[in-house]
């Protein structure tokens, strides 16, 4: 599944742009692909914020304890909560954890960490029933800071748990960082496919990195 998973995150990142915006030069691509060749080869090197989130949930979804560690080792030091909390949606979303224990789960696994973190989290509850999604967004995250992020891309993920395309067109509501938004949701819910088959294929077809991508998720699914 790391296959979809890559995919889904790249494929998250350009397509959450706008239209008129979406390109294949998302700066977010190259560095996605530095840092799960770093994840894979063991080299402890700090990347932006989202990058780490979904190499390192992949690569360490089969132990919590040393994935929050590997989160932050492997992220800058302003976004050490939301990388956490974002590596480990990837992670329980590829071990097959239900849907509606995802937000009380990172809860708990970033318990004490942040209270800014832990108030964007318990806004997703308030909008859930919501009609305007983009009104939504807008409450979990006014200011776009990374643990805001996390919260928006749940946000979309619960909204659209089954339909690829419909969570990244809810994610390109965000005001400010959608490409952030548009990777973590786009490489949770390539977790939830499971298959890169079940990714949208002309989105797919028409990413430049797609083999490369494809190569990383196996090496990834290997370790």
């Amino acid at each position: 599944m790391s296959v979809s998973v890559l995919l889904g995150a790249a494929l998250g990142a350009v397509h959450v742009q706008v239209e008129g915006e979406t390109t294949e030069d998302n700066v977010y691509l190259p560095a996605l692909i530095d840092c799960t060749e770093a994840v894979i080869a063991g080299q402890l090197t700090r990347f932006p914020f989202p990058v780490p989130v979904v190499p390192v949930g992949c690569r360490y979804h089969h132990d919590e304890a040393i994935l929050y560690q590997m989160a932050l080792n492997y992220t800058e030091t302003t976004a050490k909560v939301a990388a956490v909390a974002g590596a480990s949606l990837v992670a329980v979303t590829l071990t097959g954890l239900h849907l509606g224990e995802y937000v009380n789960h990172v809860l708990t696994f970033c318990d004490g960490m942040s209270d800014e973190f832990d108030a964007a989290m318990l806004r997703i509850g308030h909008v859930m029933g919501w009609v305007d999604e983009a009104a939504a967004l807008r409450h979990i995250g006014k200011e776009q800071t990374p643990p805001e992020v996390i919260a928006q891309a749940l946000y979309c993920i619960l909204r659209y748990d089954d339909d690829f395309t419909a969570c990244i067109r809810c994610a390109r509501q965000v005001r400010g960082r959608r490409d952030w938004v548009g990777m973590i949701a786009g490489g949770v819910m390539g977790a939830r496919l499971g298959d890169p088959s079940q990714l949208p294929a002309d989105w797919y077809q028409s990413l430049t990195a797609h083999d490369q991508l494809t190569a990383l998720g196996k090496q990834l699914a290997e370790l």
